[in-house]
């Protein structure tokens, strides 16, 4: 399956989701959603086993695999460390990005250097991708002010 059929399917997957949570019946919403949770408790465990007798940290450098082991809270690289990565990768605006910390709500603490528009989105995109996990970013001023960019949903 190339990247393009695995977008395309997770797109499918996101639309059947959505289908279930609109089935008007509460016992047949709460039955679907019960299998969905099977399914992912059971693919959680033998994602875990997986990583007992292989080097997790080389599986997460794949995409796909990535996102499975976040989404079942087995990703071996923290988030901070993610964040990071990807900051350094931001080519001629990496050294002008720095991770503060990440909060006890899970909310990535930002500093800009040289703050700009584009230099806050590429911030954003860069946390969002690397650490999907969070629950959102706030960028501080010099004065340590936080100033409100997202938060998930």
């Amino acid at each position: 399956m190339d990247e393009r059929e695995i977008q395309e399917r997770v797109a499918r997957i996101e639309e059947l989701l959505d289908q279930v949570d609109a089935i008007a019946d509460p016992h047949d919403r709460e039955t679907a959603g019960e299998i969905v949770q099977a399914l992912l408790d059971l693919y959680g465990e033998g994602l875990r086993r997986i990583l007992m007798r292989a080097d997790p940290k080389a599986l997460a450098d794949d995409d796909l695999v990535s996102h499975l082991l976040l989404l079942h809270g087995l990703h071996p690289v923290p988030p901070d460390a993610r964040v990071r990565a990807a900051f350094s990768a931001l080519g001629a605006n990496a050294g002008r990005v720095e991770l503060v910390r990440i909060d006890e709500l899970g909310v990535a603490r930002v500093r800009l250097h040289g703050r700009d528009a584009t230099l806050e989105i590429e911030a954003e995109q860069a946390v969002r991708t690397a650490a999907p996990d969070l629950e959102g970013m706030q960028v501080e001023d010099d004065g340590a002010i936080p100033l409100p960019m997202w938060q998930s949903a």
